[in-house]
């Protein structure tokens, strides 16, 4: 399946050339407090923050997009993840966590057929 929105003899633009995919950042504001069971985490604080961000796509795709996320840390030793749920046509919720309060800069990623 080809990601651009066109069939043989149409013109091809730039516009459709750059339709198929869409890209940002968002700030995720760690607010929940998660406390550390200890079962699968033992090597992080016993408590960690974790927070999250709805984006929406500034054109919807005509199907569910493939998503990447890729968190910006300057403290690797308390980051613990970034990771997305929710993904629709119209947008995705990204996740953050850490081991401390510091909101964490997310660059996304959605790659698709645009619904022109």
């Amino acid at each position: 399946m080809s990601m651009y929105p066109w069939r043989a003899g149409e013109v091809i633009t730039a516009e459709r050339l750059t339709a198929g995919m869409q890209r940002g950042m968002v700030a995720v504001e760690l607010t929940e407090e998660i406390e550390n069971t200890g079962s699968n985490n033992n090597q992080w604080a016993n408590t960690y923050r974790r927070g999250s961000v709805r984006v929406t796509f500034d054109v919807p795709f005509a199907e569910v997009p493939t998503i990447q996320v890729t968190p910006r840390t300057n403290s690797p030793g308390v980051f613990l993840e970034a990771s997305y749920t929710d993904v629709s046509t119209t947008g995705v919720t990204i996740f953050a966590a850490r081991g401390n309060t510091t909101a964490t800069n997310v660059d996304w990623l959605a790659i698709g057929r645009p619904a022109l």
